[in-house]
């Protein structure tokens, strides 16, 4: 029996994914910048010919496997969200957990923080941003619906901005002497009260 396109679409997903396994392990190892195709190959167990059968260079298999632990890390958040009537403490406890979720992986980190990532985050046609849009998607929707953001902002124009201020609320992380209260306060006050009508703004 001949292998049907489903049979080769899936034979290619589970390479792929064995290249990123192996990457992961590489990438823990040697470091990400030290690693380098060969080694990948050699800890899959395949040639080098076979890496660049699926991936054109290393950075398209970084972004393979960043793209995916941010699918991970968007799935741990939707479980996650608190349920809290308010909707501006409800985006502002969102972010934060989204904020400490993602700070801590470096993949997150290193695919977030790029240049690249921040285009195509805020690009409704790329795959980024229908990724992590698909995370407040619901929680627009019934904020939307209950007249609590500005007239003037689409759907679009509140998912691109959420998506846009997470890099940003990665770097006032960090720092050493911001608090998460104070994290907390910086988020609601600079990212998410903007977004709200005037008359629905608490505090």
């Amino acid at each position: 029996m001949l292998p049907t396109r489903a049979d080769e679409g899936d034979a290619n997903a589970a390479a792929r994914e064995r290249i990123a396994a192996s990457s992961r392990n590489c990438f823990e190892r040697y470091g990400v910048r030290k690693t380098t195709i060969d080694d990948i190959a050699s800890d899959a167990g395949i040639s080098r010919g076979s890496v660049y059968r699926y991936f054109a260079n290393k950075e398209d298999i970084l972004r393979y496997v960043s793209a995916g632990e941010i699918t991970r890390v968007n799935r741990e958040i939707r479980s996650r969200l608190p349920r809290v009537e308010n909707y501006q403490e409800l985006l502002t406890e969102s972010l934060l957990l989204a904020t400490v979720v993602g700070r801590d992986n470096k993949y997150v980190r290193m695919f977030v923080e790029s240049i690249e990532y921040t285009a195509k985050s805020a690009d409704p046609s790329t795959q980024e941003y229908v990724e992590t849009s698909a995370v407040w998607a619901p929680l627009i929707e019934s904020a939307m619906k209950k007249g609590e953001f500005a007239d003037d902002l689409s759907r679009g124009d509140i998912a691109s901005w959420l998506i846009l201020s997470e890099a940003l609320l990665f770097t006032k992380a960090d720092s050493p002497n911001v608090t998460e209260d104070e994290l907390r306060r910086f988020i609601r006050r600079f990212v998410v009260m903007p977004l709200f009508n005037k008359d629905r703004r608490a505090g």
